[in-house]
């Protein structure tokens, strides 16, 4: 597994706000890079810096989920939250966080 520094070092090495912001969430919630790269600007709810609520409905197995499952939302919080918090604010609208797929 990586640890906290390599990945922000990883990070910084990109320079794209997308792409970093969807390595994070995958690190931080263990998610599949298709589940978040599918991800739309709708589905985060932004509490507070150190809260963001992510609903996984839309994602590709999340269609055939019961839409009242507790299991579809996720709560991110903790360290790299509030990084999280800002770059979703820094990309503003999008219906797709990344292009890239997994195929």
């Amino acid at each position: 597994p990586i640890e906290k520094m390599e990945l922000m070092e990883w990070v910084a090495l990109l320079g794209d706000t997308r792409t970093s912001l969807a390595i994070l969430i995958c690190w931080k919630t263990a998610s599949r890079w298709a589940e978040v790269a599918a991800l739309g600007r709708e589905q985060f709810i932004l509490v507070e810096e150190e809260e963001i609520i992510i609903d996984w409905f839309t994602t590709p197995k999340g269609k055939r989920a019961n839409p009242f499952s507790p299991s579809r939302w996720v709560v991110i919080k903790g360290h790299l939250t509030a990084d999280i918090f800002g770059m979703l604010r820094a990309v503003g609208p999008f219906t797709r966080l990344h292009p890239w797929g997994t195929s």
